[in-house]
């Protein structure tokens, strides 16, 4: 399980975890503090977003629960192909969001929103063999 602290996540743990073209074969743990400041981030929406080196920018939305202490919201990223269908060097940008009621997300850009800091990861490439 990877671990805020504060606003940082270390993400050494996923360095070469993954491979080119894999899709849904890991599911990342995540666990962020509950409270940031005044926000209660059980309130909020979690989307991990990815850019590859040659830009190309995918999201997913986060499965969330509480810690069974309810001191900490537990994050579950199921890394679909859409990030992986790269090798090289993935930018990862986890962030929090929450609309005021009334608020149009469709239209309207987050009333709060809260951004982690991660460091890059490595897509692994997939040897490629020769054909006689």
């Amino acid at each position: 399980m990877l671990k805020a602290n504060g606003k940082l996540i270390d993400t050494l743990p996923l360095t070469h975890l993954l491979s080119k073209g894999e899709a849904l074969s890991d599911t990342i743990a995540i666990e962020v503090d509950r409270f940031y400041d005044v926000h209660d981030l059980h309130d909020f929406k979690f989307i991990m977003r990815a850019v590859t080196e040659s830009g190309t920018e995918t999201q997913t939305e986060l499965f969330q629960e509480l810690s069974p202490d309810g001191n900490y919201v537990h994050l579950t990223w199921s890394v679909g192909s859409a990030f992986t269908a790269e090798a090289g060097t993935l930018f990862l940008d986890l962030f929090a969001c929450c609309y005021d009621a009334g608020s149009n997300p469709e239209t309207n850009p987050p009333d709060k929103l809260i951004r982690y800091q991660l460091p890059p990861i490595e897509i692994r490439d997939i040897p490629q063999t020769e054909t006689n």
